[in-house]
């Protein structure tokens, strides 16, 4: 009996999501400034690359968190997968190291609307109090976002 695949990815034009990936067995990926400042380069070369819209993103000491939009006829699985090669191929250079950086598939939630979007952007928000790992850059830019089901976003009192 063949077991069932894994799910496919929501995938359409227009969709906004929240893209997550972790150090393989929680282990740390970003070492120092220059790492981080690493994987914000190999960020901008995959955006050059596979166009999309960043919305805003935290970068732990084991994981990220990134709220992009694909742009018409880009894919979050080949974003994120030139996005992870880069990085694997630099921290391998870099640490010295083989084997596996991330632990298995990222994720890829699909924003649904304005309320799950204002709810990730106080995850992103409240990321440096919550983490205990340590926020070392966080930027979130959500005043130009519509959610594919809803109208603009709205942005909560300060």
């Amino acid at each position: 009996m063949l077991g069932r695949g894994r799910p496919l990815r929501p995938v359409a034009d227009g969709l906004v999501y929240h893209a997550i990936n972790r150090g393989n067995h929680r282990d740390r990926v970003f070492w120092g400034d220059g790492d981080f400042q690493a994987f914000l380069r190999s960020l901008g070369q995959t955006q050059l690359r596979y166009p999309f819209k960043l919305f805003g993103y935290a970068l732990m000491t084991n994981h990220f968190h990134l709220l992009l939009r694909p742009e018409t006829g880009q894919s979050i699985s080949r974003i994120l997968q030139s996005l992870t090669v880069a990085h694997t191929y630099r921290y391998h250079r870099r640490h010295r190291s083989v084997g596996h950086v991330w632990q298995g598939r990222f994720k890829s939630p699909v924003i649904e609307d304005d309320d799950h979007l204002l709810d990730r952007a106080a995850l992103y928000r409240g990321q440096p109090a919550a983490c205990r790992h340590g926020v070392r850059l966080v930027r979130l830019s959500v005043d130009q976002l519509r959610c594919p089901r809803s109208g603009p976003v709205q942005q909560p009192d300060q």
